[in-house]
């Protein structure tokens, strides 16, 4: 299926709006679900681009968002580590296997690997137990059961909510690789009022351990590009109806978060900084970027590695070696939609008191103006344009973050 980094990649490439970037992938993989069910897909590249150069049409002309039927979630305090938090971080329960994705001539890309690595349930309460929510909540849509479960969210915006999709006649998905899933009523999670087009980025995953063929056990785990605040209700919405001006959902429930899982922050010599909780990690632009008076187009990590106090580490992204361990991976952007860091969701949960130092490497992409166009030449071929007569060029960075 589609390989993420090349989806986000073509998409801070055209500077399409959060919003904008999930319709696309959701758009691709309708597409998809004209074929067999549970069968692994491949996709090309240039199928993924014009999707979303169409749905940056598309959803541009989009002016109004309702909802019928807002359903309130109660949401309290958990009592206990559930069967379902618990496969949100395993091993056994999760899938890692890599997706198939073929470049334009037809090749088969190599993708990274992802290694998951479980925990149980007292590591789990001591990580995060005081901050985990049970929500209560559950909506009927076109013959479909959808029952929310656990909650939980980081101040940074980065969390998991868990939930079950059942149906008497039988559920499908579709095998997208690394675990995600795409299902019928795949959701949505705005930030607040849905008219205002702020989304999470949330990705879908299935809990294979769990799951029927008439009820799938599902985790929802998703990040902030920069648009969500503490207090901020989460909307979980499915079943979106276009008429070409405005889109209806079928379903939706509003989430309140109760508290929020605290964050680390760790720090470089040279001042730059990243936030850490036991479910991901905010890598901030660097001092240089940030003080350049040249536009930050994108922050692009190569490297990011946890160093353990017991000597352990954990791979969170490295390109040399063909890695990712995460399940959400974003740049993020200002409340003036500037590009200003990145963040990742883990795909497993991270004790943040064991953590000894984070090294990172990469380097900022930045220019006079915010518009970078890839462009495919007739060799097919790309070749990157910028809108103005100046330069484009590198800052790299490689930073030692610690308390």
């Amino acid at each position: 299926m589609i390989d993420r980094k090349l989806f986000q990649k073509t998409f801070s490439t055209l500077h399409a709006s959060p919003d904008t970037l999930s319709e696309v992938y959701r758009a691709v993989h309708e597409e998809e679900q004209k074929q067999s069910p549970h069968r692994r897909h491949t996709i090309s590249k240039g199928v993924l681009i014009a999707a979303v150069l169409a749905m940056c049409i598309t959803v541009a002309g989009a002016a109004g968002v309702s909802i019928v039927g807002l359903i309130k979630a109660n949401v309290t305090p958990s009592a206990s580590i559930t069967a379902a938090d618990l496969h949100a971080f395993s091993a056994d329960s999760m899938d890692s296997e890599t997706p198939v994705v073929l470049d334009n001539s037809g090749n088969v890309l190599s993708l990274p690997k992802m290694e998951r690595v479980s925990t149980d349930a007292k590591t789990m309460w001591r990580l995060v137990g005081d901050y985990l929510s049970t929500v209560d909540a559950a909506m009927e849509v076109d013959g479909y059961t959808i029952q929310l479960n656990t909650f939980l969210i980081d101040e940074n915006g980065t969390g998991f909510l868990t939930y079950t999709l059942s149906n008497p006649d039988g559920v499908t998905y579709d095998d997208n690789g690394y675990g995600e899933v795409y299902t019928p009523l795949a959701p949505w999670l705005y930030i607040g009022d849905p008219s205002s087009h702020r989304l999470m980025d949330a990705k879908t995953y299935l809990d294979a351990a769990a799951s029927t063929d008439t009820a799938l056990h599902l985790v929802l785990y998703f990040s902030d590009f920069g648009y969500w605040h503490k207090g901020d209700d989460l909307i979980f919405a499915v079943d979106s109806h276009t008429n070409g001006v405005a889109t209806t959902w079928s379903g939706a429930i509003s989430i309140t978060p109760r508290t929020y899982l605290p964050v680390t922050t760790f720090t470089d010599q040279n001042g730059d900084t990243v936030r850490v909780s036991a479910l991901g990690i905010q890598v901030d632009a660097t001092q240089r970027i940030a003080a350049a008076e040249l536009h930050l187009h994108e922050l692009r990590v190569l490297e990011l590695t946890l160093h353990m106090k017991d000597g352990s580490q954990y791979v969170v992204e490295s390109e040399r070696s063909n890695v990712m361990n995460w399940v959400v991976g974003l740049g993020t952007v200002d409340d003036e939609h500037n590009a200003n860091g990145c963040g990742y969701s883990f795909n497993r949960l991270v004790d943040v008191d064991n953590v000894e130092s984070i090294t990172a490497q990469g380097y900022g992409l930045l220019a006079s103006d915010s518009l970078i166009i890839e462009e495919e030449t007739p060799s097919g071929d790309t070749a990157e344009t910028v809108d103005t007569v100046e330069d484009v060029y590198r800052e790299e960075f490689d930073n030692t973050y610690t308390r």
